[in-house]
């Protein structure tokens, strides 16, 4: 009977073993599954950056951009977003002279009147979006701005520079931004 005091049984010994056992094993599939949905998240990330690569290459294609091709390259857009899922929104900015480039330009949507020479001519910057809200999007009045806003914040921006038609047969300078995005 002496030799026996501390003793529960064969079972009842090892349960303080098997606590830390649990707890590594919970610790095991929580990291498990961290790591699965970072994974996941990253490889949306490049599938939404690759479709908007691929969706920049429909737009710069020529490197000239007309009004008449924008509609056109627009309509091609809405096929290819439609096809790969994706939402995008296009800014064609005609800048027509000294470009001023910054990040919080891209996404705003201008209307001006350039002079060349003698000749004046309306330049408006052009819009291209699968979302209503945005392509409905236009400055009311010359001097106004009118911004955009991305309704997803992990959207990806690229900004290309292009040639653009400014009116009376004149050539000037260009950037399209394309924003691509999935869901909101």
């Amino acid at each position: 009977m002496l030799g026996l005091k501390g003793f529960i049984g064969p079972i009842g010994d090892d349960i303080p073993s098997i606590f830390p056992i649990v707890a590594g094993i919970l610790i095991f599939l929580t990291s498990m599954l961290y790591v699965d949905s970072q994974f996941s998240e990253r490889n949306a990330y490049l599938e939404t950056r690759s479709a908007t690569l691929q969706l920049s290459y429909v737009a710069t294609d020529k490197g000239f951009m007309g009004d008449s091709k924008f509609l056109e390259k627009c309509t091609e857009m809405k096929l290819f977003a439609s096809k790969k899922q994706l939402k995008f929104a296009t800014i064609l900015k005609k800048y027509c002279g000294p470009m001023v480039f910054s990040k919080s330009e891209n996404l705003k949507i201008t209307k001006s009147t350039k002079t060349f020479g003698l000749v004046s001519a309306e330049v408006e910057d052009m819009i291209c979006s699968s979302d209503e809200k945005i392509s409905s999007t236009v400055p009311k009045d010359p001097l106004l701005v009118e911004a955009i806003s991305i309704p997803s914040k992990n959207a990806i921006l690229l900004s290309y520079p292009i040639a653009v038609d400014c009116g009376n047969s004149n050539r000037g300078l260009g950037l399209i931004t394309i924003a691509g995005w999935r869901g909101a």
